[in-house]
């Protein structure tokens, strides 16, 4: 049966005006398919836009009976194919979310991650470029792993103090020796081990730590937690333990699913950065020079808020951490890294459409709320806010304007905070 004009025209508006009503730019998240459609949006409108087509087919070339099964049977197969294929995920059979990650990482030519014995250097762009479109200038970079692919020198011997942590102690765009391990080094008079790895929670950090099988006894073991993304991913990591799943990387999770869907896969990677995004996630600050830096918010404090819940999860086990490594001899304290968003948001000038408030986005609570908890255990912890915010306030920018991490400046206020530390609470017996 052939629709008639006037139903494949009205399919061809509507698919065009729902194309155009249902483009989002203005909320979160920072990422959308083709940068401004929310996944149910998209597929709406794929399979109206589908429908109006084969409308305007039939109302255009009236096609036989046997070329039009022809046609029908050209889509059958890869629908099939696609109903096969999101089987197998859906029960388990293949996990296309690692299957995509391995073949990204695959691609991705030169990264040291994990590696042993690397050593690069070359110019790499800040994260916020990439995930935001933030504007940003390259950034040199020298980067050197030990015998566990972890960021130190490939003779480092007998570290007394072990620091473990993710991607904001790994620090890829600050040079070796202005990173915070190597200043607390410097500043303690004793060899320093960067334990850390890219993108992980607390909890995965401190497995792969102990995968190396480094000995704590007689060692101080210090534990970093960033408060931008260490709730949600120790909130995914809970999770996985709660649904018994093998975790080998905290991205291997979406909300809740239980299986690797290749539907909502090919989703994601029809996703992009929003644009004008930056702009609403930005704000102007002054140097102590006079000079003003835009500086773009990825985290933000309502954001951040929605994981408090993890923080009862989070304390329980760095308390069982700390029972650990004091049952081995070593000793064990932590260090609450703040977000860019706690530390800078009340400091900057906002645009006019910005998408962040001061007064809820800049301070979420959740590193008062750990801290308490952690006291409550009597687990050692430092807070760096009060630290990092009298550096913005002094005029020093801590963080990388276009990216979620620390620079230079900043590994340098949080070791002088922390050096000191250790000294009073024991960990550490500075210069000899």
């Amino acid at each position: 049966m052939v629709p008639r004009p006037r139903i494949s025209a009205v399919l061809f508006l509507a698919a065009a005006a729902s194309w155009f009503l249902t483009y989002d730019i203005s909320t979160m998240p920072v990422d959308a398919c083709l940068g401004g459609y929310r996944d149910r949006w998209f597929v709406f409108n794929v399979v109206l836009t589908y429908a109006a087509c084969w409308s305007a087919l039939l109302v255009l070339f009236r096609p036989v009976r046997t070329t039009l099964s022809k046609l029908m049977a050209l889509h059958i197969g890869p629908l099939l194919v696609l109903g096969v294929g999101e089987a197998a995920g859906v029960f388990g059979w293949i996990d296309y979310q690692r299957v995509s990650r391995d073949i990204a990482r695959g691609l991705a030519k030169g990264t040291p991650h994990d590696t042993p014995f690397v050593k690069l250097t070359g110019k790499a762009y800040p994260d916020l470029k990439l995930i935001m479109h933030a504007v940003a200038d390259p950034i040199p970079y020298e980067f050197q792993t030990d015998r566990f692919g972890m960021r130190n020198s490939p003779d480092l011997e007998d570290p007394r103090l072990i620091c473990v942590g993710d991607s904001i102690l790994v620090a890829g765009l600050v040079p070796t020796a202005e990173t915070v391990t190597a200043r607390l080094q410097s500043a303690l008079g004793v060899e320093v081990m960067n334990a850390s790895t890219d993108g992980a929670s607390p909890q995965w950090s401190f497995e792969q730590f102990a995968r190396t099988g480094v000995a704590v006894s007689g060692r101080s073991i210090v534990q970093f937690v960033f408060e931008g993304n260490d709730l949600s991913d120790s909130e995914l990591w809970i999770r996985s333990k709660t649904v018994a799943r093998e975790v080998m990387d905290d991205t291997d999770l979406h909300e809740g699913q239980a299986g690797s869907s290749l539907f909502k896969e090919l989703l994601r990677l029809c996703h992009r950065p929003k644009p004008g995004l930056a702009w609403r996630r930005s704000g102007l600050y002054r140097e102590r020079d006079g000079r003003s830096t835009r500086v773009y918010f990825y985290y933000s404090g309502s954001e951040i808020r929605a994981h408090l819940t993890a923080i009862e999860g989070l304390g329980t086990f760095l308390a069982s951490v700390r029972d650990e490594v004091l049952g081995q001899g070593g000793k064990y304290a932590v260090v609450l890294v703040p977000d860019k968003s706690t530390v800078l948001l009340r400091e900057v000038e906002l645009p006019t459409d910005t998408m962040l408030d001061p007064e809820k986005d800049a301070d979420t609570g959740a590193l008062s709320l750990l801290h308490a908890d952690l006291e409550a255990r009597r687990v050692p912890a430092l807070d760096l806010r009060p630290a990092l915010c009298d550096a913005v306030k002094r005029g020093t920018l801590p963080f990388i304007p276009a990216d979620t991490h620390l620079n230079s400046a900043g590994h340098k206020v949080m070791a002088d905070a922390i050096a000191p530390w250790l000294v009073s609470i024991g960990l550490a017996q500075g210069p000899r």
